[in-house]
């Protein structure tokens, strides 16, 4: 083997170098040399040689055959000794560290080449011959079979995990133990003799008991058979076997089975006849289903569908009422939408309120169905049994379906199934006509909004010309009147007017969009005295209410605290809702702005009396472009986008706007925080 790494071990140098070189001249490498035995240990675990050339007589507390002892045992490394002389007692010390081969100083080299070889090659096979009883010895203890081996004269050499549970033997304490005594069977002695002599397998007979060491018998099937070696001569026995308690108790069982079975065939008659008459009765159930889904699909009214529902099912089924139950689950209510019944009155249009009844409810609501027999008396008299089941779809609970029956009644799985799938139909139908509805809503909501945004364009267009119209009429004026600076000066101030009323209207337009595009400017947050700034928002619309004959009532109490707010959008949302109450208030009426504070916020209301906002305009007024129709009595005009702009402002600083009119009086209420809140 050319290339083996051979330690020397030899205390004396210059037959250490003799050696080295020798070995290198062979064709071996030399990693190291050592003197002493703990040093060879230590060049050992440090080089991992093929082999180790060890003088017994080397200097140290500790000779050749300790350090041998210590480096078979630890590194499991082939040992050759090398010696000139040893005693009896140093031999039998070498003899116990099992070493390949002794070399006698003086040695020639080709002695000492030909017992490095043979070292190292059955050194090699002894490897290999170890792993292969490993692999061996792995595979026996993981086969699911129990397996027992002997030597020719009947002694245990191996027993699986198996076999050691079956038998109640370790293998420790097994080995080399008769077979007879371990594997206890009846004939255990003659069947090994039998296989040895015939060198053939023999099985056992079934129902063979195997008495363990505990004396337990347990039923086992086995199989032996002879070991050879590579001449075919039998070295030993395997005994292969397993517990077959589970088979003979499934074969009991299988007994079992089969006197059920002969029992059973009496009663096939009688259910085939019952199952016939089920199959019949299913069909008709199928045909009254078919019926109900084909009246049920095309219907978009959700009565019709419901009473449809509920008449087949009751005279289906002949029960004696069935009614059909639609849920508000916001109020937790339950109302009896359609109900045919044969022998009580009617309870259409009833409304059930959920929490008088929470156990029914409670599993209504997890979508169960089920039956029951009130305890209370029923409006039929008498005993009864009811069958309710939801009606839901993947959306959730839409209602509910009932059927009362007259006795005592257990409702069988067919008609339960018949009213599930009634009820799913009847979700699906819903669903439907609810989508159908909403669509139609939507379709109407549609169609207001092009009507809203036809007139939205009128009115705009309206708008946008007449300041335009005006501007030109004052234009030609100016020309005509050039000479006349009283007709000079009332023209210009009506062209500063009409330009100042276009771009107030462009202006509206582009913050509203903006507001909605969340792209309006930063507000720009600063200290407000109130007392001094209101009064100033007001005075603009002084001489309007003067010439219109209203009465402007202001209260701001001086105890009022400062706000934190972006003032020009503050005043613009005052401002709309003062030409707002101008703009509907009939004379000898009332516009009054208070003011108070409130818990952190700053309450400020705009009134006008003598008009009123229908309770139908309400939901409306902030709506773009809507305009209450034929209110305003002043023909002042406008886009429909005050409110609009005022609600979002409003939210934008972090407050709200409510509206209350009855009672002769419209009321606006704005709310804001003491301090603008940072967006």
């Amino acid at each position: 083997m050319k290339n083996a790494n051979i330690l020397v071990v030899e205390d004396e140098s210059i037959v250490a170098k003799d050696i080295q070189s020798r070995l290198r001249k062979f064709g071996y490498y030399v990693p190291a040399i050592a003197s002493t035995g703990e040093e060879a240990i230590n060049k050992v675990a440090e080089n991992h040689p093929d082999l180790v050339l060890m003088d017994i007589r080397i200097k140290g507390d500790m000779d050749g055959v300790e350090a041998a002892k210590e480096i078979h045992e630890r590194f499991n490394v082939p040992i050759i000794y090398l010696t000139a002389y040893a005693d009896a007692n140093t031999l039998a010390r070498a003899k116990v560290t099992q070493p390949f081969g002794y070399i006698l100083k003086p040695f020639k080299e080709r002695e000492l080449q030909t017992t490095i070889e043979i070292t190292l090659s059955r050194h090699e096979m002894e490897r290999k011959l170890k792993e292969n009883q490993q692999w061996l010895t792995t595979v026996l203890k993981s086969i699911g079979d129990a397996v027992i081996t002997t030597d020719s004269n009947g002694k245990v050499t191996f027993m699986n995990t198996v076999a050691e549970a079956l038998t109640g033997w370790q293998q420790a304490d097994a080995l080399g133990s008769a077979v007879t005594e371990v594997f206890n069977i009846a004939l255990s002695e003659r069947i090994i003799t039998q296989v040895l002599n015939s060198g053939v397998s023999v099985g056992l007979e079934e129902q063979t008991a195997l008495v363990s060491k505990n004396g337990v018998e347990i039923p086992i099937e086995n199989q032996s058979a002879p070991i050879k070696d590579e001449q075919g001569n039998t070295k030993g026995v395997v005994f292969v076997f397993r517990d077959i308690t589970k088979r003979l108790q499934a074969e009991e069982e299988r007994e079992k089975l089969v006197q059920q079975l002969a029992r059973l065939n009496t009663d096939l008659e009688r259910q085939v006849q019952e199952r016939t008459t089920q199959l019949q009765k299913s069909l008709g159930f199928e045909a009254v289903l078919k019926r109900i889904a084909d009246k049920v699909r095309d219907s978009l009214d959700e009565k019709q569908i419901l009473q449809t529902a509920v008449r087949e099912l009751a005279l289906s089924l002949n029960v004696g009422s069935c009614h059909a139950s639609l849920y508000n689950l916001e109020q937790d209510t339950a109302t009896v939408c359609y109900e045919h019944t044969t022998a009580m009155p009617s309870s259409d249009g009833r409304v059930l309120q959920m929490a008088e009844f929470p156990e029914l409810y409670a599993r209504l609501l997890q979508s169960q169905c089920f039956q029951f027999c009130p305890l209370a008396s029923n409006p039929m008299g008498g005993q009864a049994a009811m069958l309710v089941c939801p009606m839901s779809d993947d959306r959730g609970l839409l209602g509910d379906l009932w059927l009362l029956h007259r006795t005592t009644y257990a409702f069988n799985n067919l008609e339960i199934r018949l009213v599930q799938q009634v009820a799913n139909q009847c979700a699906i139908a819903l669903r439907q006509a609810r989508l159908y509805q909403a669509v139609q809503a939507q379709v109407e909501q549609l169609e207001t909004l092009n009507r809203l945004k036809d007139d939205f364009l009128s009115t705009v267009s309206h708008e946008l010309r007449t300041p335009v119209a005006n501007m030109k009429m004052a234009i030609q004026m100016l020309k005509v009147a050039a000479g006349s600076p009283e007709k000079t000066q009332r023209y210009l101030e009506i062209l500063q007017a009409e330009c100042s009323r276009e771009t107030e209207l462009i202006n509206d337009l582009l913050d509203l969009q903006r507001l909605e595009a969340a792209s309006y400017p930063t507000f720009l947050a600063e200290s407000i005295n109130l007392l001094e700034r209101l009064p100033k928002i007001i005075d603009p619309f002084r001489s309007r209410i003067q010439q219109r004959q209203q009465l402007l009532k202001v209260d701001i109490p001086n105890d009022l605290p400062p706000i934190i707010s972006d003032s020009a959008s503050l005043e613009r949302v005052l401002a709309e809702l003062l030409n707002n109450a101008c703009k509907y208030t009939p004379a000898g009426e009332q516009i009054a702005l208070t003011a108070s504070a409130k818990e952190e916020k700053i309450q400020l209301q705009v009134s006008n009396s003598g008009v009123e906002i229908a309770a139908s305009e309400m939901s409306r007024i902030f709506e773009k472009f809507y305009r209450i129709p034929r209110a305003d009595r002043w023909k002042q005009g406008g886009t429909g986008l005050g409110l609009a702009l005022v609600k979002k402002l409003a939210q934008h600083l972090g407050g709200t706007i409510e509206v209350d009119s009855g009672s002769n009086l419209t009321v606006f209420t704005v709310e804001l925080p003491m301090k603008l809140p940072v967006h």
